[in-house]
């Protein structure tokens, strides 16, 4: 064999052995690609809370000698789940992880003592004494969730104390297009657009309210008295509408949730004969609607 068939014979073994390395470094490098790409932002404890029921439910003995309380184990991580799906926090995340970690517990628990029950007869007193803490486990476990259950209603019904009070502050009226809150003209510039602090200072509260209210729309409506002419006063109240508009976008409500419009003098609330009249007519109306 001459020296250019060996040096041959030599790349081709060589380029076998690349070839094969790379088969076999390849699958290891997708491999470890899927297993950082599965990696979420989800805590440690709520992927432990996870991966505990699904080796309850992995277990034929516990599907067996535990079903019920497989199933609560169950609710208590679909509820875990839902809340997660909601946005909620961290901290109440891990809560329920928790829950449901202590769920798991006693499930697995309650699953080995029927299961010792069942192959050694003779255990009765212990047998009992065993599922009894098994029992007092779940309960324990209830009462947190019910505990937890409790609190989210008490925040829930401050939350909406605290709306409500912004409501009644802003001297809000309901009526049948919606609630009603009126910036009367003392808060706008003389036969301006602008508005004053104060008036800034009510948009403002308005806004916190929508903020809170994700499903409210507001519409804002211009009125001015008679008088000075009619496409002036159209003007000044398409303006001022224009004004409080864009206050709300300022203080972070989206432009879509807001509509704008003047009327001008076209739908007075008093008389136009007196100076107390004509102050109730120059108003900004804005009407808060459930979308």
């Amino acid at each position: 064999m001459n020296r250019q068939a060996t040096n041959d014979i030599r790349w081709i073994i060589g380029r076998r052995w690349i070839v094969g390395q790379r088969s076999r470094t390849l699958p290891l490098l997708a491999a470890i690609s899927l297993i950082t790409a599965g990696c979420a932002s989800t805590s440690p404890k709520v992927e432990e809370a996870r991966t505990s029921v699904e080796q309850l439910r992995a277990d034929p003995a516990v599907g067996t000698n535990a079903p019920v309380a497989l199933q609560r184990t169950e609710e208590s991580l679909a509820r875990l789940n839902d809340a997660a799906d909601d946005g909620a926090s961290q901290a109440e995340l891990d809560h329920l992880a928790y829950l449901v970690e202590r769920r798991a517990d006693a499930t697995k628990l309650r699953a080995t003592t029927v299961g010792h029950w069942k192959a050694v007869e003779g255990l009765g007193e212990r047998r009992e004494a065993v599922l009894l803490q098994a029992e007092r486990l779940e309960a324990d476990v209830a009462r947190q969730e019910a505990a937890s259950a409790i609190r989210d209603a008490q925040a829930a019904r401050q939350e909406a104390a605290s709306l409500q009070e912004e409501l009644d502050s802003l001297e809000a009226r309901q009526t049948d297009r919606g609630l009603v809150v009126t910036l009367g003209d003392v808060l706008f510039d003389v036969n301006g657009a602008s508005l004053k602090p104060g008036g800034t200072a009510e948009v403002e509260r308005v806004a916190r309210t929508l903020a809170e209210r994700p499903d409210l729309q507001v519409s804002i409506e211009g009125h001015t008295d008679s008088t000075g002419s009619e496409t002036y006063n159209l003007r000044l109240s398409e303006e001022r509408a224009a004004s409080v508009r864009q206050t709300l976008i300022d203080a972070g409500i989206p432009g879509d949730r807001i509509s704008a419009r003047g009327y001008g003098e076209s739908y007075p609330v008093a008389t136009n004969d007196t100076q107390s009249g004509r102050q109730e007519n120059r108003r900004v109306e804005l009407i808060l609607q459930e979308s």
